[in-house]
């Protein structure tokens, strides 16, 4: 199990109780199965916004080892697309959307 923005319980197999929720913003997170060159992390963050990790660019070479990115871009609902080719849809729990990037 894979969870962002909140403790994970192994006792119980859930989720943590409400007061060990991430209490901010996220907007784009990726995940691969192997450690990015400091190039790569580069190259993803150089422009301020994130690049769209599922494809490879100048200096990102990776993005055959990605295996989660949601960029948290639905608005709405419960349901977050992973935008990997591996199709991990993710659950929102108790988020607020917020329009724009975090950095706005």
């Amino acid at each position: 199990m894979f969870i962002i923005g909140v403790d994970y319980d192994e006792t119980n197999g859930s989720a943590g109780s409400p007061g060990q929720y991430f209490d901010g913003k996220i907007d784009e997170v990726a995940v691969w199965n192997d450690v990015l060159t400091s190039a790569e992390v580069t190259d993803i963050y150089n422009s301020g916004y994130m690049l769209n990790v599922s494809s490879n660019s100048v200096n990102y070479a990776s993005a055959a080892n990605l295996q989660g990115y949601y960029r948290f871009n639905e608005g709405s609902g419960t349901s977050l697309q992973d935008n990997s080719s591996n199709s991990n849809t993710g659950t929102i729990t108790g988020a607020i959307w917020t329009a724009g990037f975090v950095s706005e």
